[in-house]
Order: structure tokens, then sequence, then C-alpha cells
């Protein structure tokens, strides 16, 4: 019974339709296993990576298995050993009670807010906490919103800013691909869009807290403040950021600063709805500081790009070319 639920979980994970709670039942239960002192930092990743991609082979691919021979070391002995668990009962771990924490409650309502394309979206939540959504950011909640002894958001998708209700017995909780940011009563930005490797929270008032679902910190974060968080590498440093600048989206304002060109693309669509394409690899290498403007026309804004490297560009259907 144990292992059947444990697959339909694993499968809502896979597929992006699990809740927050359940996304957090199986973070904690793939970072278990990085607590093996057997192990180097090596080890462990390997481990998690060929644990992650055997579970999504066993729940969605139906193909023939490849046959292959492989030598049977004591690291693969334990990696085997590690994704035989997915079919055991020991799995049940994660449908008791654990460190007092018990299954996701079905009784609470799950809420979720999106704003469209090209749009910005302002959100008051129960506590009055004031949230912006940039273009095609998402966030969830659970409802009653105060139930228990935090406050809890999910960013799903995007980049939202928070104005935190002030409430010193409650603390603030904004969880955004792995990362969770912790508050009392301040405002902030979390920058989290799936395209992108990076992920960075920014202070505009007060303090903040930022750390992995695994517990490791990456810094308690003043005005001023922001912290940058690579997804794929696991790495992290904390610069300065004008709270101004990261937040002036809010109002349609979009300032870059030595982006990638997939930065800036993804801004480019978020602002005028186009398709920004590098022609070459040497284009979509150059790096970019540049304001986009919701009230200023998009071609005024590619003359303006393109005359930074000395480019051109090309227009095809809902596409720009910068070559």
């Amino acid at each position: 019974m144990y292992a059947n639920r444990f697959r339909r979980l694993l499968r809502k994970y896979h597929t992006k339709r699990a809740t927050p709670e359940e996304r957090r039942l199986v973070d904690d239960w793939y970072n278990s296993f990085d607590d093996s002192p057997r192990l180097t930092h090596t080890q462990r990743k390997i481990l998690r990576n060929e644990l992650h991609t055997n579970i999504q082979k066993q729940l969605f691919l139906h193909e023939d298995p490849i046959v292959r021979k492989l030598r049977w070391s004591p690291f693969r002995k334990l990696i085997a050993a590690s994704i035989l668990l997915c079919t055991t009962g020991m799995i049940a771990w994660l449908f008791i009670v654990r460190n007092g924490e018990k299954l996701p409650s079905e009784k609470r309502e799950w809420v979720e807010v999106a704003a469209a394309a090209e749009r910005l979206k302002k959100v008051t939540l129960p506590d009055s906490t004031e949230v912006w959504l940039n273009t095609d950011t998402k966030i969830g909640f659970f409802k009653p919103f105060e139930h228990g002894e935090t406050r809890e958001v999910t960013l799903l998708e995007g980049e939202a800013f928070f104005s935190v209700s002030p409430d010193k017995t409650k603390p603030f909780i904004v969880h955004a691909q792995g990362i969770e940011t912790r508050v009392l009563g301040t405002s902030f930005t979390v920058h989290a869009y799936k395209e992108l490797d990076e992920l960075r929270v920014s202070v505009s008032t007060g303090m903040v807290q930022v750390r992995r679902v695994d517990g490791y910190s990456l810094g308690t974060l003043s005005r001023g403040e922001e912290v940058v968080y690579n997804k794929v590498e696991g790495t992290n440093f904390t610069r300065e950021a004008d709270p101004e600048v990261r937040s002036a989206w809010t109002s349609g304002t979009t300032y870059l600063s030595e982006a990638s060109f997939a930065e800036l693309a993804l801004a480019f669509r978020h602002t005028y709805g186009l398709h920004l394409k590098a022609h070459n690899a040497a284009i979509f290498h150059q790096r970019y500081s540049i304001q986009l403007d919701r009230h200023t026309r998009y071609d005024d804004f590619v003359k303006a790009l393109c005359a930074i490297h000395k480019n051109r560009y090309r227009k095809e259907g809902n596409a720009i070319i910068i070559y």
C-alpha cells in the first residue's frame, strides 16, 4: 500500500502536480540520502542524480530496457539499494510523522493565483501581506492561510515582490524551487523562473533568512543585499543590489545588468510578448546592461539593444532575430 502511494506521489512530483507540502516531503526524502558519512560530496550528488533518474524511468518509461553489464562497486550497490527502497515498505517513512510533521491535511484548500502574459498582478493575502506578481508568475498557498505556526506561500513559477504584514508570532515563509525565504515582516523580491539557472532573493526592507530545503543556510540578508543561487551547480553568493532597481518591475520597468541572453530574452518576452532569439552562439554569449520599459515601443528598444554590440535584427512572425 505504501509503495503504491509513494509511486503516485512521485508521479505527481515529476509532473509538477504535487502540492508544496507533498513536494517538500519528496525533497526531504531525496535529501536524506545526503546524510551518509561514508560518501564523499561528489558521490552524494551522483547518488541523488542516479536515484532521481532511475525513479523517473520506473515511473514513466515503458520501453524495453537496454541490458548493460555494470561493475558492481560498493558505491553502485548503495545506489541500487537506494533505488530498491522505492518499491519496498521502507518508504512508509513518507507517510508517517517525521519530526512531528504529518501528511498534508485533506481539509485545507489549496489556492493558486497567477499573472497572465504581459500583465502584472497585485494580490492581498488573508494576513494583509501584499504580493506583486510579474508576468507568467504563479503562487500557491493553503486556506486557512494562517493555520499553524507559520504563514507559507509557494512561488510556483516566476518573480514576486512581497510586502509582508508584520507578525512576530508567525514567520512568513516563501518556498521556491528548493529554497526557503523566512521573514517576520519585511519586503523582498524572489526571482525564480524555471528557464534560468539562477534564483535570486533581494531585500528592500528589513531582514530575511534564506536557506535550502535541506537546511543549508544561504545567508541572512538586510536592505540592499541579495543572494544568487545557481540551481544547477548548487552554489551561491551574496552581493549588493539596489532595492529600487530590483523592485522597479512592479512599475513596468526592468533593469538588466550584465545579463545573459537567456535572461534578456525572458524579460523581453514579459515586456513585449515577443520572442527574442540569437542567430549564433557568439551573440548568445554576449552580456547586456539595458533598461526595458513597458511604455517604450519594442522596435525602439531593439535598436538600442543592437547598438550595444553593433548587431542587427530582423522580425520573423512573433520573433525578433538578433544577428
